[in-house]
């Protein structure tokens, strides 16, 4: 036997020297090597592995145990340790043991290549431990030095080396990304390749050298993207397969590298033979597969992926199904593998989302999103994975939302993708902007349903400025990153119309088009359907003939660089159709839009019929097409192919689409324009059928479906009452769901304001025509003041609940008041990358808005809830007129009248009636009502009302009350309060016959009909409760105005107004506190509020008051200038039952943003109405037109005067139009002395509303006696109204 290398017999003196761990263990040695053949097993001392020692003599004598080895000789001692303990300690003495022997090498030592290459090997494991570069650099440099004097020797291991350092400067190329290393690293494998025998004895060596060679070259392509790369690695890969048997264990996993180089081909070039070689790879690497190989769940999962490549190339349903078949089988043989389960459940979703969109089968994406919750119900938190697979359900509820156009699926899609953007790292720049455009498109589409939130798009586009800022200028992803910044600089523009957002997006999608030129085909034609759009989106801003020109080259361009038989081929032909049509506009001929027509029907004929929510919106485009050629040429024709496209685009949809209801209504409003040009009135049927289809759909947006309503009502009103009043019953349900709570009141009443605010007049009108008084009532009731409605159930008391069941009791007023809350807010919520990242957002990763849709969707479950239960089973329903009947004042009438373009009613409810009383008003009409309303305005223009406070031209300011009476004439010529008169010619008629024709057509006829009649001290009460422009009128002071004999509704009636009927029901329900520790007056004085007029008169006005209230001994507290703020208003308002605020007022067409101006601010509405005020009694507001609402929102009281009564207060004291500084003071004076008396005389002590009405008719008629009726008198005492009871 030869002797062996000293390295060799470092297995004999590790266990020994590190036992002993000194150098005299050798004579110990020398004993034991004294026998011919000692075999033992040694323990090592710190309980470690036991290790088996064969010491034979003869090997090596004692005296070549050199320094060299001897260092050496511990190096695999704690090599050993470290794999066992991990202990990093170990494995660095492991290193410096080696490091150390070669050190003390001789230079010719023939055993340095292996001490290098072990040396290599242990920076290789620290490496694997640490992930330092550090440690994989040495390894390479370690290991470099072996191949080198491998190289020397002409060792016959040099092969085996060059594969092993090839393969560490690949891993050093992976951890540092340095393009040099992967250079290093290819060379090097082919240097390994070359030398390796192809005479079959070394076949195993060049199927490992050639494989490590395919996936250096594959880096390389990743970063080069050059074909050539990839088909060598490709080469390489084909040919590992074709020197591998069939039957070895490794085929299937070498035919499935060589696939995944097929896949990188086919994902860069799109061609179907590198996707046709894919799949044979796939399926031949599954078929050689035994059983229960361990990685053949993954085989599957590749195959499915590449079937999901193909149907997105192919648009083959077929290739899409078996993609989810092999995934499913995938899922089978992991069984459940929570390592892999999450990736294979993500992937299955994935194909069941295209089988979605290809077949629209609303399980498919039930199960899709079904899947993807549970894939990440499986991730723990701290996976990488998880902001992906969110964004991943995110997308997939959006889908669900285009077929169901559910706020719960919407809602959905939004709470995942802020989640998503809350888990993306800041660093990850490009999935975040992504992420942000996706969010932007799906808050667009929530707000359909919701006020709620918009992204801050500026975010989104500084973050992909950053990304492109970092990247280098020969990056190969930066046209994409330019792609994607165009498309947010794009959205950004159609919200701003700033042109330096389109122009910046059409310059980077130029730099695109330099840059990438026809290299990515799919990044082309992405950039020029983009470029199309940016470009239509500016036209449509400027009309500009040269823009709609350049949109439709670049629509000719997408189909240039799209062949046939290209999946997206239909969509690029029907883009340029549109474009054609937009082109048309500007023009006279006929050539562009009959282009678009045979494009629109090329691009329906490469349709599959499979895809038909797609294919029915092209049939869509096409009967638009066919109107604007029907609207250039009025040939019939035309017409008639718009109609059978709606049709089609109808009769494709699968049963229970939303998007019937458009198509649908579509098809009618074509029928519509046709009997406008034949008068055929079988047209009005069939447009009332499609209509009327529409409506009673029970999916689709709610507003579709309310405007098929509408139209269904208003046109079958031609041929059968039934039918319309039918309609107008669903449009008033549709209305009610369409104002919902889950949008602020500010966008509730933008809705109201597109075309909805007259439906309950109209629908009412109609109920009139055909006899129904009764549901005539109701839908007034129901339909009108919708906002406050809510608020109210709101509020609604809910004891007999809480005696039912205490716990939903508490959940619902709980969720109710939150909901109120989240419903006053008064601006959108603009939402940032920071606040979606911020921990604080919420749980959910969601902001406010979010929160407020999830607050009604959880209060209308709890209603269900609660109709569940017995007693409770109309709940918060729809009051019916029965109901409207309780609770009415024991004295007086309520009297509501409607106006309509279609008739004017009025219906008096009295309490002890069980039938309403009808009074017809033929003599009136809407029109009359309008310009009744404009003459008034008018005139208070022409008076040039303004706000209290005003001087006159001369400078003046007003008097002291004492001097009121005598300077009346000249007085109000300067110093009305909200009053800034011109000195005009006196129209001495104007309001005296406005007056009188308000009485002769309306408040007349109906105190005959109501059998009201004249009395000397009127002793009825009438609350009016107008609609339309009449809620605009002073029906308190309709009357002929005559010299010698006047006759007035004051002669007849005390006059209140209402909101609506359920307003003083609901105050008649609710018992007045008379005996109560906050009785008194909390009054507040602002004759010098910053930046507004100033109004002395409010002075006078607190000591008048005062004067009165200390002469009954009322409890009151008075603040004035600097002490009126915000914070002592709110606080004192819940400490008084009543307020009387003489200040500026702020009318806001929001609601809930309109209030009073103290010193430091404005106190708005909503935050008295958040205050809760238990004890609110009767609010005087002595402000301008705090009783004047919006002419666009006439029935829903949008005023001041409405808000406190919802706010709480019983009863408001308010105006009509601004009032006189000057008589401020005698009309609160009077109306206080008065109401003390009142109340004194109804044997109360203190103050209270109760006969406020009655106060205030007093001093109105008071003032009125002083002052006559002179116009100017008129315009000083009418403005005065009183609301609620």
């Amino acid at each position: 036997m030869g002797l062996i290398s000293p390295e060799e017999v470092s297995q004999v003196v590790v266990a020994i020297v590190a036992h002993s761990q000194t150098m005299d263990v050798l004579g110990h040695l020398r004993q034991e090597v004294s026998h011919d053949h000692v075999d033992r097993e040694l323990t090592m001392a710190d309980g470690g592995p036991r290790m088996r020692i064969i010491i034979t003599p003869h090997i090596i004598p004692l005296g070549s145990l050199t320094p060299d080895i001897l260092h050496l000789a511990y190096s695999p001692y704690f090599q050993r340790r470290f794999e066992h303990d991990e202990d990093e300690a170990n494995l660095d003495e492991a290193i410096s043991a080696i490091s150390k022997s070669i050190q003390l090498s001789s230079s010719d030592n023939k055993a340095l290549v292996t001490r290098h290459w072990q040396l290599g090997a242990l920076l290789i494991l620290r490496f694997n431990h640490t992930g330092d570069p550090d440690a994989i650099r040495a390894a390479v440099t370690a290991q470099k030095e072996a191949v080198e004097l491998a190289a020397s020797v002409s060792s016959p291991s040099l092969s085996h080396y060059l594969q092993e350092l090839g393969f560490s400067e690949t891993r050093l190329f992976m951890r540092c990304q340095l393009p040099a290393d992967l250079e290093e690293s290819i060379s090097t494998l082919e240097r390994a390749v070359e030398l390796t025998q192809v005479d079959g004895t070394e076949t195993e060596a060049l199927c490992t050298r050639l494989g490590r060679l395919g996936t250096a070259l594959l880096l390389k392509h990743g970063l080069t993207r050059q074909l050539s790369d990839l088909q060598a690695a490709i080469d390489a890969r084909k040919r590992v397969v074709d020197l591998t048997p069939k039957y070895f264990d490794a085929y299937p996993a070498r035919l499935s590298l060589l696939a995944d180089a097929y896949g990188h081909r086919f994902h860069q070039t799109r061609e179907i033979k590198d996707n046709d070689l894919e799949v044979a790879a796939r399926e031949e690497s599954i078929e050689a597969s035994h059983k229960d190989h361990p990685d053949l769940w993954r085989w599957y999962s590749y195959f499915g992926t590449t079937l999901y490549d193909r149907y997105v190339l192919t648009e083959k349903v077929e290739d899409i199904w078996r993609s989810i078949a092999n995934y499913r089988e995938a899922m089978r043989i992991a069984n459940e593998d929570v390592e892999v389960l999450p990736t294979l459940l993500n992937r299955l979703g994935y194909s069941l989302e295209l089988s979605f969109i290809a077949t629209d089968d609303p399980a498919e994406i039930e199960e899709a999103i079904s899947i993807q919750r549970k894939a990440i119900s499986m991730t723990c938190e701290s996976d990488p994975n998880l902001p992906m697979l969110t964004h991943r359900l995110a997308t997939m509820c959006k889908m669900k939302f285009g077929q169901t156009q559910q706020l719960v699926d919407i809602h959905e899609s939004a709470t995942m993708m802020q989640k998503a953007i809350k888990l993306t790292p800041p660093e990850d720049r490009s999935a975040l902007g992504n992420r942000l455009s996706e969010l932007a498109s799906i808050l667009e589409a929530q707000s359909a349903f919701a006020s709620g939130e918009t992204l801050d798009i500026n975010d989104g586009i500084a973050t992909g400025e950053r990304a492109i800022a970092n990247l280098p200028p020969d990056h190969v992803t930066l046209p994409h990153y330019y792609r994607d910044l165009a498309m947010s600089l794009n959205m950004r523009f159609s919200r701003s119309q700033d042109w330096k957002d389109i122009e910046r997006a059409l310059d980077l999608l130029a730099k695109v088009e330099e840059l990438n030129g026809s290299k990515d085909l799919v990044l082309r034609r992405s950039s020029l359907d983009l470029l199309g759009h940016c470009l239509e989106l500016k036209f449509m801003a400027t009309l500009d003939m040269q823009d709609i020109k350049a949109a439709v080259d670049a629509r000719r361009r997408y189909l240039e660089s799209t062949p046939e038989g290209h999946p997206s081929l239909g969509d690029g032909l029907s883009n340029l159709a549109m474009s054609l049509e937009k082109h048309a506009q500007l023009t006279e001929e006929l050539d562009d839009i009959t282009e678009a027509i045979s494009l629109a029907q090329k691009s329906i004929s490469l349709m599959p019929e499979s895809r038909r929510a797609s294919l029915s919106r092209r049939y869509i485009d096409l009967g638009i097409l066919y109107s604007v050629s029907f609207f250039k040429s009025s040939d019939l024709d035309d017409l008639q192919g718009c109609i059978d496209a709606q049709v089609k685009a109808v009769e494709v949809l699968p049963e229970g689409h939303p998007d019937i209801v458009p198509a649908l209504l579509a098809v009618g409003d074509s029928h519509i324009l046709r009997l406008e040009h034949t008068e055929n009135l079988e047209d009005i049927k069939s447009a009332v059928d499609r209509f009327r289809s529409a409506a009673l759909l029970p999916t689709g947006l709610t507003w579709y479906r309310l405007e098929a309503a509408r139209k269904w009502a208003k046109w079958a009103n031609h041929i059968s009452l039934e039918s319309s009043l039918e309609g107008y019953g669903k449009a008033i349900e549709l209305l009610t769901m369409y104002i919902g709570m889950e949008q602020t009141m500010a966008r509730r009443h933008e809705n109201l304001r597109s075309g909805l605010f007259d439906l309950p007049l109209s629908a009412a009108a109609t109920a009139f025509e055909g006899g129904q008084v009764k549901t005539a009532v109701e839908w007034l009731e129901e339909g009108r003041c919708v906002t406050w409605n809510q608020l109210n159930d709101l509020r609604i008391p809910l004891d007999d609940l809480f005696d039912a069941d205490e716990q939903l009791a508490k959940q619902l007023l709980s969720v109710s008041r939150s909901l109120e809350v989240a419903g006053s807010r008064r601006e959108l919520t603009v939402l940032s990358v920071d606040a979606l990242q911020a921990a604080e957002v919420n749980e959910n990763g969601s902001g406010l808005a979010t929160h407020h849709i999830d607050l009604a969707m959880e209060r209308t479950r709890l209603v269900e809830a609660v109709r569940l239960k017995s007693g409770f089973e109309d709940f918060l329903k729809p009051t019916l007129f029965s109901s409207l009947l309780q609770d009415l004042p024991t004295s007086g009438s309520v009297i509501l009248i409607n106006v309509d373009h279609l008739r004017c009613d009025a219906v008096v409810l009295r309490a002890g009636l069980d039938e309403p009383i009808h009074v017809p008003l033929p003599g009136f009409s809407l029109q009359k009502a309008s310009t009744m309303r404009d003459q008034l305005r008018g005139k208070l223009e022409r008076s040039n009302v303004r706000m209290r406070g005003q001087t006159g031209e001369d400078g003046e300011e007003d008097g002291d009350e004492g001097d009121a009476l005598e300077e009346l004439e000249s007085s109000l010529t300067r110093d009305d309060r909200g009053i800034r008169p011109r000195k005009l010619k006196r129209h001495t008629e104007d309001l005296q016959q406005l007056l009188r024709n308000l009485w002769n057509l309306v408040v007349k006829p109906i105190l005959d009909g109501a059998g009201i009649t004249q009395s000397g001290t009127p002793n009825n009460h009438i609350w009016w409760c107008a609609t339309g422009p009449l809620a605009f009128l002073p029906l308190h002071a309709a009357g002929d105005y005559k010299p010698e004999a006047s006759t007035t509704v004051s002669d007849f009636a005390v006059s209140s107004y209402i909101p609506n009927i359920s307003t003083v029901l609901n105050k008649s329900r609710a018992p007045r506190a008379f005996d109560t520790p906050n009785s008194g007056v909390f009054l507040v004085s602002q004759p010098n509020t910053p930046g507004q007029v100033p109004i002395p008169g409010t002075v006078r006005e607190r000591i008048a008051i005062e004067e009165e209230l200390d002469n009954k001994k009322i409890r009151y507290l008075s603040v004035e200038g600097e002490a009126a703020t915000t914070g002592v208003g709110i606080e004192n308002m819940g400490r008084y039952t009543c307020v009387h605020f003489a200040c500026h007022a702020s009318q806001d067409l929001e609601p809930l943003s309109s209030g009073f101006f103290l010193y430091n601010g404005r106190l708005d509405l909503s935050t008295i109405i958040r205050s809760n005020l238990k004890s609110a009694d009767l609010a005087f507001l002595s402000a301008c037109q705090t009783s004047t609402g919006d002419e666009s929102l006439s029935d829903e009281a949008v005023h001041l005067a409405a808000g406190m009564l919802a706010a709480g207060y019983r009863g408001v004291i308010a105006t009509m139009w601004s009032i006189k500084d000057r008589y401020a003071p005698v009309i609160a004076r009077s109306f206080y002395r008065e109401l003390l008396r009142l109340t004194n005389s109804h044997g109360v002590e203190g103050i209270n509303g109760l006969c406020a009405a009655e106060a205030l008719h007093h001093a109105r008629q008071e003032l009125r006696r002083e002052l006559g009726d002179s116009e100017d008198a008129l315009m000083t005492w009418i403005p005065y109204v009183h609301f609620g009871l």
